[in-house]
């Protein structure tokens, strides 16, 4: 039952329910933060975020994905911080401000090539 609330904000955000979505998000959200699962809570920070960026929410996407960031520095979880970085992008370039947009894209972008390549390392 904790993922219930979690599966359908992502489901109803696929559906382009963007209201729905952030409703049952912010659910998800209470319910991990109750159980203290960080990981769950950082990817509904993310849905969070990215529901907020198609509703024109910039300020709110922004600070949500700045959490992001410094979560995912705590964690030292390189993938999340891939991830904060291109919805930055995104973020940018919905607001047109495409010099930012493009530095947030390669930012994501050097990381998930480290991420490849140490992969590569690892398992080539």
């Amino acid at each position: 039952m904790t993922d219930y609330y979690y599966y359908l904000s992502a489901v109803h955000g696929h559906l382009y329910h963007y209201s729905l979505s952030v409703h049952y998000a912010y659910k998800a959200l209470r319910v991990y933060q109750n159980s203290n699962n960080l990981l769950r809570i950082v990817y509904v920070k993310m849905i969070l975020a990215v529901n907020f960026i198609f509703i024109g929410e910039y300020e709110k996407s922004e600070e949500m994905l700045q959490l992001i960031l410094r979560d995912a520095e705590q964690l030292k979880d390189k993938e999340i911080r891939e991830l904060g970085f291109h919805n930055l992008g995104f973020l940018h370039f919905r607001r047109g401000q495409m010099r930012e947009s493009l530095d947030y894209y390669a930012r994501a972008l050097q990381l998930k090539e480290a991420l490849r390549r140490t992969a590569c390392d690892n398992f080539c």
